[in-house]
């Protein structure tokens, strides 16, 4: 085969693009996941666990059930909030190795309800958390809101893409403190652990039962940094091909002339 028709068909090679990495737990399995300290504001009480079918479409997932105060604990106190993160331990990207983030998707689906109605109506957050290196970082995303005369809004899909590494802002959970210092996306970063954290806030006396499914995270790599070696062979093998075609022509050219 001569060599000219060598280098036209390694353009006819496939090239792979860089695909997203794509993580995600219907059931929010518990075994799977690794929480950070609690911060339970006076007064108030909380607990978590995985259920058979409060999930969406009732499949298992996540419940947390929390109690705000006013009670014999606090009786001066009003509502209250619960502040903790929830990674998952399979959910891991190493930069170094797979490239640099270009952006950030995450997705689940949530449900809560009161034991009486919230006058003031509920609106759906979602926190994703990102550790790295030991330090927490999230973002709040919203969903809608309900209030008068429902105790609930039902499930609801809480979802964003795009989400860049300024959009995530540092997080102490013993402390329930923020912190201005974004997560590092780059090639030379940290691995990242993803997660959730279910915090619930409120300014009355509720109990409230908060059920999570379906969580998801996208993570769309840097092209730029993150060559695929799918890729890597049929451009080396062409840029071999376009050296050797030249260099067979600038031959031929010298030959003539002799």
């Amino acid at each position: 085969m001569r060599l000219d028709s060598l280098c036209f068909l390694s353009l006819l090679l496939p090239v792979v693009g860089v695909a997203d990495v794509v993580f995600s737990d219907d059931n929010l399995t518990l075994s799977n996941y690794s929480a950070t300290a609690v911060y339970n504001s006076p007064g108030v009480s909380s607990n978590y666990f995985n259920c058979p079918s409060c999930g969406f479409m009732g499949i298992a997932g996540l419940q947390q059930v929390v109690m705000t105060p006013p009670n014999a604990m606090c009786p001066s106190c009003v509502g209250g909030e619960v502040f903790f993160g929830l990674t998952n331990n399979t959910f891991v990207y190493n930069p170094q190795t797979q490239g640099a983030i270009d952006s950030l998707g995450a997705s689940v689906n949530e449900s809560v309800s009161f034991d009486r109605t919230p006058a003031g109506g509920f609106t759906y957050t979602f926190w994703p958390i990102i550790e790295q290196g030991g330090n927490y970082y999230t973002n709040e995303l919203f969903g809608s809101s309900f209030g008068a005369p429902d105790t609930t809004g039902g499930y609801q899909n809480i979802s964003q893409s795009g989400m860049q590494s300024t959009d995530f802002f540092q997080v102490d959970f013993p402390s329930m403190s923020f912190l201005p210092n974004s997560p590092d996306f780059s090639a030379t970063a940290l691995p990242l652990i993803f997660g959730l954290a279910p915090i619930v806030v409120t300014n009355d006396s509720f109990t409230v039962t908060a059920n999570y499914s379906n969580l998801s995270f996208e993570i769309v790599p840097d092209a730029v940094t993150t060559p695929e070696p799918a890729t890597l062979v049929p451009l080396g093998f062409l840029a071999l091909c376009l050296f050797l075609c030249g260099f067979r022509r600038v031959f031929h050219v010298r030959l003539d002339r002799g």
